[in-house]
């Protein structure tokens, strides 16, 4: 998850300097409150947990 307004040049460089997993949920831009039901149940389904 990151800010509201997106991540800097200056941050994602910083980020990629730290060997930082950067993963990417599509296109969409989802809201805090969702994001994590998404990614788990995008992951719980990929997993055949469901």
């Amino acid at each position: 998850m990151g800010p509201e307004g997106g991540w800097s040049s200056k941050e994602i460089n910083t980020i990629v300097q730290q060997d930082a997993l950067a993963i990417r949920f599509g296109e969409r831009i989802l809201r805090t409150e969702t994001a994590g039901i998404a990614l788990v149940s995008a992951s719980a389904s990929l997993l055949n947990l469901i």
